[in-house]
């Protein structure tokens, strides 16, 4: 009996340790592997607004630059559209402020805040002319964008774009310049356009 009962003792023993073991690995399955992101460029940082870090990537080419900036997404949004155009642009995206790794604020969500946001990363990282991609209500900032800074712009892309609808109307800056004989006629290349229209008449042409 004695012999008995120590023989179930250790079965029991060794059943506790199997069913321990088999959770632990278990446990260790379901732990998902640390997000790696795939896309080849480098992450860089700017300050707006004296404090505030957006995050910016950069796919690192030579080319005329492109800045690629989202609605409510970070820009690792365009992890596998960017490396398609860097056979032809230096490839920038720049996450908007509130979103993903850049800081979140209390204020300045206005779509003028976010314009200048814009211009602020832009002098940062010395971009003097850049082809600004939009993607949904991102397509508001570039517009006001394109009214304000028409010079630093060489063309401006539309992904369909629109307005915020989360934006209360006195957020949107109703004093707009007026440009009679805009710098940049031909700005505009349309891509699925259904962008807002532009504030001030004649600003934007479409071909």
């Amino acid at each position: 009996m004695r012999c008995h009962a120590s023989s179930i003792k250790r079965i029991s023993v060794a059943f506790g340790i199997l069913v321990v073991h088999t959770m632990l690995t278990s446990a260790h399955a379901q732990v998902p592997d640390a997000w790696r992101d795939p896309s080849p460029h480098e992450v860089r940082w700017t300050t707006v607004d004296s404090s505030v870090r957006l995050e910016v990537l950069d796919w690192r080419v030579s080319g005329p630059p492109l800045v690629l900036i989202a609605c409510y997404l970070t820009a690792h949004s365009y992890d596998d559209f960017a490396p398609h155009l860097t056979n032809q642009f230096h490839v920038y995206g720049v996450t908007r402020r509130g979103i993903g790794a850049s800081d979140k604020p209390t204020i300045g969500y206005s779509v003028q805040r976010s314009a200048d946001d814009l211009l602020e990363t832009l002098d940062a990282l010395n971009l003097r002319k850049i082809v600004l991609v939009g993607a949904s209500c991102a397509g508001q900032v570039q517009t006001l964008f394109a009214a304000q800074h028409a010079d630093r712009l060489s063309a401006l892309v539309y992904f369909d774009g629109a307005s915020d609808p989360t934006i209360a109307g006195a957020d949107v800056n109703p004093q707009i310049p007026e440009m009679k004989d805009p710098p940049v006629a031909d700005i505009v290349y349309a891509v699925r356009i259904s962008a807002p229209d532009p504030p001030v008449s004649g600003l934007l042409s479409f071909r």
